[in-house]
């Protein structure tokens, strides 16, 4: 390494003489366009975890009228196996306490028989009706229900149709029952499981199982939501 007019050392050219100023300057800012997409997609990739629910008639509304109480009303969302219970004021806002400053998840217009999530509205058909309850789900019978894991905080959240419903209070723990199965709980009272246990695979696949087998057998469950890609 030699030393230039300025006595300093002078570092090998990175670029031919022939190349410009104007071209080095376009080929780093492509460069690190490049390099900041990669970094981009593989953080999602690390940071969240998704997995489309399989079937049909996957969302249904349970209002507990009878509970009515102070101006709210329990209302049990289910999603698959997964039953969300919540809380509707007066205004139709379902939340997941019965507090005015918590944030709104959805609406419920139960004599329109309409929900309403991140704007998009849902028609509701009713599936029964009693002086304890009303019971509804969506006209449209394969609304697309993806249940998506933050693995930064292990939050969850549903992704109904194009709308997010992201939950403050659910948190998902990962409970290793062998080096190639791991289940799916859920903590706090707001989210449980209606009888079964969700088992994911080392392929990405959860399955709805009724008990616990080691080894693993899923020959008498079934798929209950593959992980997306």
């Amino acid at each position: 390494m030699r030393k230039g007019a300025n006595g300093m050392k002078d570092f090998p050219a990175l670029f031919p003489k022939s190349v410009s100023a104007r071209g080095i300057l376009v080929f780093l800012s492509l460069s690190f366009m490049v390099f900041s997409s990669a970094v981009l997609d593989h953080g999602s990739i690390l940071t969240q975890e998704s997995f489309l629910l399989q079937g049909k008639n996957l969302i249904s509304v349970s209002i507990e009228s009878y509970k009515r109480a102070d101006g709210w009303v329990p209302v049990g969302l289910s999603l698959g196996e997964i039953e969300l219970m919540l809380w509707m004021d007066e205004g139709g806002q379902v939340k997941e306490r019965k507090r005015r400053d918590f944030r709104s998840l959805f609406s419920l217009d139960p004599a329109a028989q309409e929900m309403s999530i991140g704007g998009t509205v849902i028609p509701l058909e009713l599936r029964g009706k009693s002086a304890v309850r009303m019971r509804l789900r969506p006209l449209e019978d394969t609304i697309p229900v993806t249940m998506s894991i933050k693995n930064s905080d292990n939050r969850l959240s549903f992704i109904i149709g194009d709308s997010e419903l992201e939950l403050d209070l659910v948190r998902v723990e990962y409970v290793n029952t062998s080096q190639k199965i791991r289940e799916i709980r859920f903590e706090g009272s707001v989210a449980r499981m209606e009888d079964c246990l969700l088992l994911l695979d080392e392929s990405g696949k959860v399955y709805a199982a009724d008990r616990l087998s080691e080894p693993a057998d899923f020959s008498e469950a079934r798929i209950w939501a593959e992980r997306k890609e």
